[in-house]
């Protein structure tokens, strides 16, 4: 591996191949899990001073992974998760909205999965998301650019840089099993089993905005509400990537840099053995 150049690697998982990005050499690992229409590479700013190792995974039908088939279940991406956790021992997690579905489905399969979790702009926690929207936003190009573009804040919408960003992520959403996606988000909960939330020991961070209309405050708010070890920030704005970096970057880093007291939390850490799907 080259110093600073993160190196790309594959896994096969349940037949698909799984591609993702490792960048670091020391000091605990933690994964990053994207959201719908993102990759790897778009969650490398959330990354940034963060100590450690990171792994940033490109789910099915994203970046460079496999696609996924027309029936998708969080369990299987679940599956996914904590198969690469396994194999680069993270042992903390951050995930963007579709990732924080997929962190807490994991987190009530099982309890001592991460030692800390990140849960960045969360959709839903214990409902599916609202029946509909998302399907309808995929059923043309218009729908889909109104609809992504509803994440970007008013003070950035007119930039070239958010102008790109808006084409790269609509042609994303186009993808061939993308719309498996929109059918299991909005059939399944994150968090299904409360009790088995409840039990987990892991620390978990939720953050919100206000404004988002696609990631409402009250996802995080309940999200963190569900474990003993949760706790929630709330941004003054939408879109805190774009409006508040450097106040994000420094929640992140002091949250998930403040891992040495972790080390005794569970039972070593992330592994698929006892995972039940």
């Amino acid at each position: 591996m080259t110093p600073g150049v993160p190196e790309r690697r594959e896994t096969a998982v349940s037949g698909l191949r799984i591609s993702y990005l490792v960048k670091g050499s020391h000091g605990p690992t933690t994964m990053y899990l994207h959201g719908l229409g993102a990759d790897a590479e778009q969650t490398r700013p959330l990354a940034s001073g963060v100590p450690g190792r990171l792994v940033l995974v490109d789910l099915p039908s994203h970046g460079h992974s496999d696609d996924a088939g027309e029936l998708l279940r969080l369990d299987d991406l679940v599956d996914i998760a904590s198969t690469i956790a396994a194999k680069e021992g993270a042992t903390q997690a951050l995930g963007v909205s579709l990732g924080s579905a997929v962190l807490l489905r994991w987190l009530t399969r099982r309890a001592f999965a991460l030692h800390r979790a990140v849960l960045y702009l969360p959709a839903a926690a214990t409902t599916p998301r609202p029946a509909g929207r998302l399907r309808n936003a995929l059923a043309s190009a218009e729908a889909l650019q109104d609809y992504v573009g509803g994440e970007l804040p008013d003070s950035v919408a007119s930039t070239a840089l958010a102008r790109r960003w808006l084409g790269a992520r609509t042609q994303a959403l186009r993808r061939p099993g993308i719309a498996a996606y929109a059918d299991m988000l909005e059939r399944e909960a994150p968090i299904d089993d409360a009790a088995s939330a409840r039990r987990s020991p892991t620390r978990l961070l939720a953050i919100g905005a206000r404004g988002d209309r696609l990631h409402p405050v009250e996802a995080a708010t309940e999200a963190a509400a569900c474990f003993d070890n949760g706790e929630v920030h709330v941004f003054a704005d939408a879109a805190p990537l774009w409006t508040a970096r450097r106040e994000l970057r420094g929640l992140l880093s002091g949250f998930l840099g403040d891992a040495t007291a972790e080390e005794s939390v569970g039972d070593g850490g992330a592994r698929s053995d006892n995972l039940e799907s």
